[in-house]
């Protein structure tokens, strides 16, 4: 489409010009050509620094020297944090939210230094009085396209990078992020994010424009030093992504490309790229019709959350109908929902109903994204959906899973933070209203692992919800607390009750994990075994792998006796499920552990111990005490393998050291909690913390902060 407009028009185009020829037209190419040319007839088109732009029919006209001299008297007269804003506006190029200006004015001072939102919400206002700026339903954006041109040209060209590298550093998508370092010169991170934005828009079934960044990454990748397996390796993708779309002479020739660049540099992947070009050119002259799979069946939600909408009757089946499923990588069974839900954002987006693009979004993070550990995509749904929530419970439901992942994975920096801004926001939104049964359990779960001194208050407040009881739900964190504090009967009466078939993979795989804990600390092998397995099984069936490096983890240490190879196996297992997301403290020490097993195994208990060292001093850094102690028993009992007697009492006396600090000192000479049948408080407890209701402003102006924080984010 932009091809087809700038060869109309004879220049380069830019902005959103391709997009209006696209949606008013669906793709047409005869009709395209028209409407350009009736946009230039109607003097529609503009010419900017950075190309030919589409103006809104009332702000068409001939741009000349008054238009620049105005511009320029008004930039003159404006205050700093006024030209400030404005600028960065411009540098957006799109309707920007307060929430989104907040974090990139507060970006180069410090936390005491940032902008009030009520003093945003003024400047905003006087340059919307001045005519400088519109507000539209997507928030604020430069009063047309040439506008914001001008006030870029003003500035200096050392000023314009350094706006566009203040953009790049904020909350927005892959895709802009690829565009702002490009424009503040930053080509190196520019190719980083272009790596990112294709993995977006793989998994948003959005191909054309994976193809798009692809070509600009081999592009790039040819005039420079790169490593022939990592051109080889964007070469394959771009292959298979034109494949994709049914670009089979494109497909071919990139393939080709990277066949011959492993055949020059003797890599090991040559076989398999010849195999993919003998398919690319075979695919070309087969029919798509006739190798298409069936209809996919429906997909259960992969979450506690209500599942995706229901397609439309009559729509498309697909998210990209011109991408046939035959293909390799083509969606499967359980892409279907990814699909689905992606369908309904884009629907909510077409509609413009706030709250209903303030729902699918949280949907779409927590069915998808934050099951199947997309977590960069999960930030990023959830960042859009506080942008445009108008309820502070809307916002509620945004964060509630993020919040989920950082607590199950042991991240407490961000999980305790989390927890308080969930607080909040459910007081700002419902002032006296009763306790959320999941912030009450992702609380009690959270002191538990923090050893926090009223742990036994958080427990009780969350067990008399009902909500540790509910197979549905939490039960997964009854069985979890109870085995970490070595109340294995509490763990087998909470354990009782078996998953619903009904229930979600995630809780399935939650509960796998957390009932295996128990098998094993009893020495039922095969129980724990079997259990984590079906971990595995339930996470190949549906996608949902959020658990699964734990499982991975925990099955290495059941297997490192009796089958050692197996065991050395399924570490490539965890590598591959967990990829770069590597700072996840709980995984880091179960991994280190089940290491630590191999080690054992191998006749090296020196090593196994030094190992084990290390999961404790990983559990310890990260707060979590439990894990501690249990990382400290380990080593204890490799160094009794490795015959060091004297440091065995040592790491022993450590790990009941450990494990006493988490409970209340007045519970001093006890060595559990009854957590089996927790009786009503008293006065009912409240988890918030006492605040006067916020105004609407306020919440969402706070909400993102936790975004920013630790890498889960």
């Amino acid at each position: 489409m932009s091809e087809l407009c700038a060869a109309v028009l004879g220049g380069p185009v830019s902005g959103h010009l391709p997009a209006a020829g696209r949606s008013g037209t669906d793709g047409r190419p005869g009709d395209v050509v028209w409407l350009v040319r009736s946009w230039a007839s109607a003097g529609r088109i503009a010419a900017t620094s950075s190309g030919l732009v589409l103006l809104d029919g009332a702000a068409a006209h001939a741009p000349g020297a008054d238009d620049r001299h105005r511009v320029a008297q008004a930039l003159h007269a404006l205050t700093a944090n006024e030209l400030e804003v404005l600028q960065l506006t411009a540098a957006m190029a799109r309707p920007v939210t307060p929430a989104l200006l907040t974090s990139m004015l507060g970006a180069e001072v410090d936390a005491d230094q940032a902008p009030d939102p009520q003093q945003l919400r003024a400047v905003l206002d006087h340059l919307i009085d001045l005519g400088l700026l519109t507000c539209t339903d997507d928030g604020f954006v430069a009063r047309d396209p040439l506008l914001a041109d001008h006030v870029l040209a003003w500035a200096r060209p050392s000023a314009r990078r350094r706006l566009h590298r203040r953009v790049a550093q904020s909350a927005v998508s892959s895709a802009e992020r690829v565009e702002q370092w490009g424009l503040a010169g930053e080509t190196e991170l520019s190719s980083a994010a272009a790596i990112y934005a294709v993995e977006d828009a793989v998994e948003e079934h959005d191909y054309e424009r994976a193809r798009l960044h692809l070509r600009q990454l081999c592009r790039a990748q040819d005039a420079s030093d790169a490593a022939p397996a990592d051109r080889l390796e964007l070469l394959e993708r771009w292959g298979d992504v034109a494949l994709a779309l049914g670009r089979t002479h494109e497909s071919h020739a990139a393939l080709a490309a990277a066949a011959s660049l492993a055949r020059a540099h003797q890599l090991s992947d040559l076989t398999r790229l010849e195999a993919k070009c003998r398919a690319s050119l075979a695919s070309s002259t087969s029919s798509p019709a006739a190798a298409a799979p069936d209809p996919a069946p429906p997909v259960a939600a992969t979450s506690s959350h209500p599942t995706a909408p229901p397609a439309r009757q009559g729509g498309p089946t697909t998210a990209t109908p011109r991408v046939p499923g035959f293909y390799p990588g083509a969606p499967t069974h359980r892409d279907d929902l990814s699909v689905g839900l992606h369908r309904a954002v884009g629907q909510a987006d077409e509609d413009g109903d706030p709250a209903r693009r303030a729902a699918a979004r949280p949907q779409l993070a927590a069915e998808v994204c934050v099951p199947r550990r997309k977590f960069r995509a999960a930030r990023r749904w959830t960042s859009e959906a506080l942008d445009v929530a108008d309820d502070p419970l809307d916002a509620v439901r945004a964060l509630s899973s993020l919040c989920l992942a950082a607590v199950a994975l042991g991240e407490t920096v961000t999980g305790e933070a989390a927890l308080q801004r969930l607080q909040q926001l459910i007081e700002a939104g419902d002032p006296g209203g009763p306790v959320d049964p999941d912030v009450a359990a992702l609380d009690a779960l959270l002191a538990h692992d923090l050893g926090l001194p009223d742990f036994a208050e958080r427990y009780v407040t969350a067990a008399t919800l009902g909500v540790l009881d509910d197979p549905r739900s939490y039960q997964w964190v009854a069985i979890r607390v109870a085995t970490e504090r070595n109340d294995l009967t509490a763990a087998q009466t909470a354990d009782r009750e078996p998953t619903p078939d009904d229930a979600s993979p995630l809780v399935r795989t939650l509960r796998g994990c957390a009932s295996a804990a128990p098998a094993m600390e009893e020495g039922d092998a095969a129980r724990a075994h079997t259990l984590l397995l079906d971990v595995l099984d339930v996470a190949d069936r549906t996608g949902v792998t959020l658990c699964v490096p734990e499982a991975v983890a925990r099955l290495i240490v059941l297997e490192a006796q009796h089958d050692p190879a197996s065991a050395r196996q399924r570490f490539e297992h965890y590598e591959a499920i967990v990829g770069s997301d590597t700072w996840l403290p709980r995984e880091n020490v179960l991994k280190l552990l089940a290491r630590a097993a191999v080690r054992a195994a191998d006749g090296r208990p020196d090593d196994a111990a030094a190992t084990a060292a290390a999961a404790a001093d990983t559990a310890e850094d990260a707060g979590l005490v439990l894990l501690a102690s249990l990382a400290h028993r380990h080593h204890a009992v490799h160094l009794t393998e490795a015959g060091r007697s004297s440091e065995t009492r040592l790491a022993s006396a450590t790990a009941a050291r450990w494990r006493r600090s988490a409970f209340p000192a007045r519970a001093a000479g006890r060595t559990s909690i009854d957590l089996r049948s927790p009786t009503p408080p008293p006065v009912a407890l409240s988890l918030r913390t006492p605040t006067q209701r916020t105004s609407s402003g306020d919440w969402r102006a706070q909400a993102p902060l936790m975004l920013a924080g630790p890498p889960l984010w």
